[in-house]
């Protein structure tokens, strides 16, 4: 899909939950986003808290809040961005929901904690953004393990066989070269694999 698309819809995904649903045709989830937003800005008197928060009445916004329909919503609001922009991006890269996730965890610690903080409004909002920003750390660590994991098994020892893994069916055939495209080499662990199938799906999929 479009960059540009993409863009457009974490935009709107930002502005209101729901919204970059209804962009990329999910127009079920989308509503049901949008009413469950709905649902969670009126219980929690969310809207005054946001007037009140911008006119700098921190203590009024702690005073109006329910604060048992607000702790819903970091998690409403950082599942509407993650799902929408999962629907445009279409292939999946390993741990792409982690910004997300962290991002709604440390929000609504912030909404916890926002009566000696800066009020419900901004310590919700500066917990998604320092979630999301250590979120992006930990997936950036995590995928560097992952390639150095994967580097470490191939370079291990010279090859002797290549694993094919096709359809989790794994043929075993000899080779003189390191690497040929399409196929892992672990040439030192035929008879651990031929003892454990679970194992050669777990390199096969390194």
């Amino acid at each position: 899909m479009a960059k540009t698309h993409r863009v457009e819809v974490l935009l709107w995904s930002i502005a209101l939950p729901g919204f970059g649903q209804i962009l990329n045709g999910k127009f079920l989830k989308g509503l049901l986003l949008i009413a469950l937003e709905f649902l969670i800005n009126i219980q929690s008197n969310l809207n005054s808290v946001i007037i009140s928060s911008f006119y700098g009445r921190i203590n009024e916004t702690v005073i109006e809040v329910n604060y048992q329909w607000l702790m819903f919503y970091p998690c409403l609001y950082m599942f509407g961005i993650w799902d929408a922009y999962k629907d445009t991006k279409g292939a999946i890269t390993p741990y792409d929901a982690i910004p997300f996730v962290v991002g709604a965890y440390f929000g609504t610690i912030g909404v916890i904690y926002s009566s000696s903080l800066l009020g419900s409004v901004w310590s919700g909002i500066l917990g998604i953004l320092i979630g999301i920003g250590l979120g992006l750390l930990i997936r950036y660590y995590l995928r560097m393990v992952r390639i150095e994991k994967r580097e470490m098994l191939r370079n291990m020892v010279p090859s002797f066989f290549i694993f094919h893994c096709r359809n989790n069916k794994h043929v075993i055939k000899p080779s003189n070269h390191k690497r040929t495209e399409g196929y892992l080499v672990y040439p030192f662990l035929v008879m651990t694999v031929r003892q454990s199938d679970s194992f050669m799906q777990y390199l096969c999929n390194v």
